[in-house]
């Protein structure tokens, strides 16, 4: 297996790498990236890429409005309604259950698709199968070891996939649990934050059934900077990053503030858009923010300092300082030989090589 995933790892780098790439001019203070562009051109189904992911095998799937793609050292697989198990072709997010070497594929209306890895095949969970609904927004793994899929509207549920049993989190069984959802992320202390549309985040505390939620003050500076959060994000210091409609916040569990960052427009060490929609570590221990109209922040927490946050300066990716195919950047993930993958709300995926 391990063969296996080295040598289309291995295939897949040097198709891209070799392929056309295109060298990011130093300017500044901007690290020299080699990018690979992949859209309809490539083969890809659709260029309005929502989610990413890796299996166990080291395949590339993207996920879109038109279809599911798998990218392989040779080729793009295209996976549609029409032509596989997959029950929708409208897509909203992805996960790799490593434990179980399958992917989930969440969808706008249709449920979940699950593609097992070892056998090649589909299966689906449905409202038949326990769904609260089909409407998924997003996945997330549990401390557990198990999954959190979160509903458009209110519902989350736990899914456990040793006895493949559901447990029900709803506004009818938890207190103060309401509005449409984004996303949500475990922290590993038995509390599940979760990023609402026009409702801020809450904290739902797993065990207790309980809910604080958290909103924007337009009077307070240290509050949620906006309420439209489509990410949240836990590094390895344990800082807690939340990415809004209007900029990005560090939260304070201990005092229920936040530290917010915005793009200043002459002021090029600031984010390079407002409107989040990924944080993400990479394996350097360096912050990478997608956002939408602006592009890719990078942020150094190697001398990350909680007292100093003022210093903070951001290093920035734009389609006018380097070959990134748009400003609409949506999903940032990294394979295991260190390669950076950038999927946009338009044009498709940028490949960043190692």
């Amino acid at each position: 297996m391990k063969y296996e995933k080295e040598s289309v790892m291995k295939r897949l780098n040097l198709t891209l790498v070799f392929g056309l790439l295109v060298l990011l001019p130093l300017m500044g203070q901007i690290p020299s990236y080699t990018f690979k562009h992949i859209g309809t051109e490539e083969g890809l189904s659709n260029g309005f890429v929502l989610d990413i992911a890796i299996d166990g095998q080291g395949f590339v799937w993207s996920a879109t409005e038109s279809g599911l793609n798998r990218l392989t050292g040779d080729d793009n697989t295209q996976y549609k309604k029409s032509n596989s198990g997959l029950v929708s072709n409208e897509l909203t997010a992805l996960h790799y259950d490593k434990q179980t070497n399958v992917l989930w594929i969440a969808s706008q209306q249709d449920g979940i698709s699950l593609f097992d890895c070892r056998t090649q095949q589909f299966s689906s969970l449905t409202t038949k199968d326990g769904l609260c609904s089909n409407r998924i927004m997003d996945l997330a793994p549990a401390e557990d070891g198990g999954i959190w899929i979160l509903h458009k509207e209110e519902n989350i549920q736990h899914y456990n996939t040793k006895t493949h049993e559901f447990t029900n989190y709803t506004k009818d069984n938890v207190k103060g649990l309401s509005g449409q959802n984004f996303t949500c992320m475990d922290d590993g202390n038995g509390y599940l934050y979760i990023g609402h549309a026009r409702n801020g985040m809450s904290i739902l505390d797993v065990k207790g059934r309980t809910v604080k939620t958290f909103r924007h003050q337009p009077d307070n500076p240290q509050s949620l900077p906006g309420d439209y959060v489509r990410s949240i994000f836990m590094d390895h210091l344990n800082n807690i990053w939340i990415g809004t409609e209007r900029g990005m916040g560090l939260f304070n569990p201990l005092t229920g503030t936040f530290s917010n960052f915005r793009h200043i427009a002459d002021d090029t060490h600031s984010l390079a858009g407002d409107n989040i929609h990924c944080i993400t570590e990479m394996q350097d221990e360096m912050l990478w923010i997608a956002s939408d109209l602006g592009g890719i922040s990078i942020l150094d927490l190697h001398n990350f300092n909680n007292n100093h946050l003022e210093n903070l300066a951001f290093t920035n990716l734009t389609p006018l300082n380097s070959a990134l195919s748009s400003p609409n950047t949506r999903k940032l993930l990294q394979d295991n030989f260190g390669n950076i993958w950038i999927s946009h709300y338009s044009t498709g995926l940028d490949f960043i090589a190692n």
